[in-house]
């Protein structure tokens, strides 16, 4: 595993979504030597999460505003927690279980706040939210594999741990719930890549990865934030409905170049 900081040591690829990284490296340089890690980070951007969802349900551009300043707060920690982990070479795979399932029930409850759409529209707009990011781990992952970087996450996911401070039950519970919320997405897009697109998996193109990081966490919430600011958050189910198509063709030029 890296211990740069970083999930990669040479990526290869422009990343749109992961523009905080190196402020997030600098932050986490901060706790190496400290009693923090990276759960506490993770829990922390979750309340950080759970102050924006509450200013986004209230509406209007003041509460809008502090919404987006609390979601780039979230981006950052988000990275920071990952980062630190591999800074103190503590990989877990308990803070690897938090860390997406807090993710799934903070984005969920976000798209749910906003209360100027429809119920369906919401969720319509966090499904394709959640499937595009879902896409991009999936082949983010497969780069790390075959390029000696972070192996904390995996394509299959098994809810077993090589690291003795991951408690077992704690795990158990976190893969269980993770099981049900990720995998489906993790098979489907298994299925695509496997049984339809049938690449070799050591070769994900960086520019295929480029434009698939615009379906990333952080690029997805610098779109959510100019919806935000613009007060126009029916923008939020147009894009994501939009990236959806953008998506499938990405997926059918890697099957068909």
């Amino acid at each position: 595993m890296t211990v740069s900081g970083y999930k990669v040591d040479k990526k290869g690829f422009v990343d749109l979504s992961d523009y905080a990284r190196a402020l997030a490296v600098c932050l986490a340089s901060k706790f190496k030597n400290s009693s923090v890690h990276a759960y506490h980070i993770t829990l922390f951007h979750f309340g950080v999460m759970l102050g924006a969802i509450y200013f986004v349900s209230q509406g209007g551009l003041r509460n809008y505003f502090l919404a987006s300043i609390l979601l780039l707060i979230k981006n950052v920690l988000d990275s920071v927690d990952g980062s630190l982990a591999r800074l103190q070479n503590r990989p877990s795979r308990v803070g690897r279980f938090l860390d997406s399932n807090l993710d799934f029930v903070g984005n969920l409850l976000l798209f749910l706040a906003f209360r100027d759409l429809s119920l369906a529209a919401r969720l319509s707009a966090f499904l394709f939210f959640i499937l595009q990011g879902s896409i991009f781990n999936y082949y983010y992952i497969l780069l790390r594999q075959f390029n000696n970087g972070d192996k904390t996450s995996q394509i299959k996911e098994d809810g077993q741990s090589v690291y003795s401070y991951d408690h077992p039950l704690v795990l158990k519970c976190l893969y269980i719930m993770y099981v049900v919320l990720y995998d489906w997405q993790d098979k489907l897009v298994d299925f695509v890549e496997c049984k339809i697109i049938k690449k070799d998996r050591g070769s994900v193109e960086e520019k295929f990865l480029s434009y698939l990081s615009t379906g990333g966490l952080g690029f997805q919430y610098l779109i959510i934030i100019a919806a935000l600011l613009l007060q126009h958050t029916d923008y939020i189910v147009l894009w994501f409905f939009g990236m959806n198509i953008f998506v499938g063709v990405l997926l059918f030029y890697r099957a068909y170049r």
